[in-house]
């Protein structure tokens, strides 16, 4: 039997982004401001399975409006004004980074969409900031924590699937960081850009941006473990498995050796470099050079010791393991974990993941015999994605 196609004879084009909502209607003051301080009111809980429902999405944009009501409070409580320049209580930066951290850990379950408003509320009130102060060093600090806030921005983005959006806070996050006079972490947003140069095969300027990132800061740590985790990334693109295997070898002596790990609460520190990631990150590389049956089984390994934090990734790379499984030839497994990652695709709002499997449909096309499990994968990966 033929595979099942679209009336017009051939497959589905995937082009879109996951389309989502979310507004914010700041509300003034919050009954959390106490001083400058605050308490971030809890996320809603990530589901376990299957979609979120209309009573999450209700809590979701409760939880936003309530952080958003208490940005404005913050900023409110923090700024004062001195002829033509502004006063900023240090404690509102700090509250500021506070918030950055707290809503970068609760995106995964929240999704980008209903993120992103909020987020780019507070890169605009920095910047207003910035260019009114008149203290060096405060400025400096705004510098840094506005380029923290870019980089959320440009991965919230690159969770919705729009790279070009993504690259260009990405860049921006990197001139605010050498503005501030801090190398480690503008090589830590270059490694960030040859994230999204690899995610959209280009391997060359991946590398160029990697090779960049670590050689702009000596110091061990998690950031430029970061940046060599990348190298090997841009490497693995190449089909070079030798030098991608020894920069990811690189990165696994960082994280466990010597290590002068940044204490700036103000930018990022890259936690999320650990043996689990890395390991996740060696997966990949094997799947992108074509070793596929030790990347299937590595990419299943990874999966059971899946960190819960992070879910919304967890789509992304059943994505990954589903299209390994139809270069493989086991379509009936790919579909399977294709079916998981669409699931966490629609719950997050993960535009990233759904290209990612309009790539597994094409190939299903070519290989898997009809079926309606299949026909309804399919159509509902396309909808997504229209």
């Amino acid at each position: 039997m033929t595979p099942v196609r679209p009336a017009g004879g051939n497959p589905p084009r995937f082009h879109g982004e996951a389309d989502g909502g979310g507004r914010v209607y700041q509300s003034g003051r919050d009954q959390h401001v106490t001083e400058n301080h605050f308490h971030l009111p809890a996320p809603p809980p990530t589901p376990a399975t299957g979609g979120m429902g209309m009573g999450a999405d209700t809590d979701r944009r409760g939880f936003i409006q309530r952080v958003g009501g208490l940005a404005g409070a913050l900023i409110t409580d923090g700024v004062s004004r001195s002829g033509s320049q502004i006063r900023i209580d240090p404690a509102l930066i700090e509250s500021l980074a506070t918030l950055r951290r707290s809503l970068v850990a609760s995106e995964r379950s929240l999704g980008p969409a209903q993120v992103l408003p909020l987020a780019e509320q507070q890169v605009a009130v920095l910047t207003s900031m910035r260019k009114q102060t008149g203290d060096r060093a405060l400025g400096r600090d705004i510098l840094k924590l506005q380029a923290a806030w870019m980089d959320f921005l440009g991965w919230l983005w690159q969770s919705r699937g729009d790279h070009e959006t993504a690259g260009s806070y990405a860049e921006k996050s990197a001139m605010l960081a050498t503005a501030a006079g801090d190398p480690e972490l503008a090589g830590y947003f270059h490694a960030r850009r040859s994230q999204l140069a690899t995610d959209g095969f280009d391997a060359h300027v991946g590398l160029g941006l990697a090779e960049h990132s670590v050689a702009g800061d000596p110091r061990p740590g998690r950031l430029q473990a970061f940046g060599h985790q990348q190298r090997a990334q841009a490497w693995a693109l190449l089909g070079d498995a030798r030098e991608a295997l020894n920069a990811l070898d690189m990165a696994q002596e960082m994280i466990h050796g010597p290590m002068e790990d940044r204490r700036d609460p103000l930018g990022v520190s890259a936690s999320f470099m650990t043996d689990n990631y890395l390991r996740a990150q060696r997966a990949m590389i094997l799947f992108r050079v074509g070793s596929l049956e030790p990347a299937t089984e590595e990419m299943r390994s990874c999966l059971e010791v899946w960190d819960t934090g992070f879910h919304h990734e967890k789509g992304l790379f059943q994505a990954h393991l589903a299209h390994a499984y139809v270069l493989a030839g086991d379509c009936e497994t790919s579909l399977a974990y294709g079916r998981e990652a669409l699931g966490n695709a629609l719950e997050t709002g993960s535009g990233r993941t759904l290209r990612a499997l309009g790539a597994v449909v094409v190939e299903l096309y070519d290989k898997v015999r009809w079926s309606a499990e299949f026909e309804a994968f399919a159509r509902r990966v396309e909808f997504a994605c229209s």
